[in-house]
């Protein structure tokens, strides 16, 4: 990713996101233009997240789909902060409890009721 004011992300933000990330919205684009298109995203799909990579994941405010392709145990518990999260796919994760999803109440229920019904 190429960012025009890189100063311009909080100073926790975990810039390695950056090689990790990338667009879902736009058929054929694979990185964003800027940080500030970057936190504006309502979907994106991460590979190989860290901890510190899905906490900076609270940044994105329009966040609605979020696709994690992962390699073996991971903590999910950094997106309780999703308020707007609706879709969630996780592969490749060992998922010790999904308890992180008490936190957004609206997709807590979904996952709820796909899992029981």
């Amino acid at each position: 990713m190429t960012t025009k004011n890189p100063d311009r992300l909080p100073p926790d933000f975990d810039r390695s996101l950056f090689d990790h990330i990338s667009p879902m919205e736009k058929v054929g684009k694979t990185s964003f233009a800027t940080p500030e298109e970057m936190l504006s995203s309502s979907g994106i799909t991460i590979k190989s997240p860290n901890h510190s990579q899905l906490s900076s994941l609270r940044y994105f405010k329009n966040l609605i789909e979020l696709h994690l392709k992962c390699e073996g145990d991971i903590d999910l518990t950094p997106l309780t902060h999703l308020s707007a999260l609706s879709r969630l796919s996780v592969s490749g994760a060992n998922l010790e409890s999904i308890d992180f999803l008490t936190g957004n109440i609206r997709f807590g229920l979904y996952v709820l009721c796909q899992l029981v019904y």
